[in-house]
């Protein structure tokens, strides 16, 4: 059971500067599931700063032509280029969004007190499907959900497939299926932190 104690342990650490939420999604390479993931947050939540790297960086890369693609589409404009995760980013972190179960051990392996406030795209989408949005404040609802989340996950999270898949190198399926349900776990993430489903 995640206590209070545990979850001021692994509370971030602030700066004057770093009033807003700040969320770190993580994937492999950081130029397909992570920047788009990224682009759907920062979309949703404005006043949140979005940020993404990856655990084996394609340090400097765009992301890939269908993921770009629907990036522009989206108003995103050109993203960030590729970075490596590093221990500074998971420390200033609130939560850390990471792609698979992978990706959420090697951060916590990096930072462990990183542990209360890290987990799967999937695993944060479906506590919040069931979470009843606490109010206006995004830090408010972004605890209540990271402690609900933490709750969750253990023994049930062996009757799920947490992973989003990697499409890259793959069919154009691949990429679709991909944007397809990080489309649907973002919106449900979105609504328990906000009350208001993606546009």
């Amino acid at each position: 059971m995640l206590s209070r104690k545990t979850l001021v342990a692994g509370q971030p650490r602030r700066g004057a500067d770093d009033a807003a939420v700040q969320i770190l999604v993580v994937c492999t390479g950081n130029i397909c599931r992570s920047p788009y993931v990224a682009a759907l947050l920062q979309r949703a939540l404005p006043d949140a700063r979005v940020t993404s790297a990856g655990t084996a960086a394609m340090v400097g890369r765009q992301p890939v032509v269908p993921v770009a693609d629907v990036l522009a589409d989206l108003g995103a404009g050109t993203s960030a280029p590729a970075r490596q995760l590093r221990r500074s980013m998971v420390r200033r972190a609130d939560v850390i969004v990471a792609m698979t179960h992978t990706q959420r051990a090697t951060v916590v392996q990096i930072v462990p007190k990183s542990g209360a406030r890290t987990f799967t795209l999937k695993e944060l989408a479906r506590t919040a499907a069931h979470l009843t949005p606490p109010g206006d404040d995004l830090r408010t609802s972004l605890t209540a959900l990271l402690a609900r989340t933490a709750l969750d996950v253990g023994a049930s999270a062996r009757d799920h497939d947490d992973d989003l898949d990697d499409p890259y190198g793959g069919p154009p399926e691949g990429y679709v299926r991909m944007m397809s349900e990080a489309d649907l776990a973002v919106g449900a993430i979105v609504a328990a932190l906000r009350a208001e489903t993606l546009r």
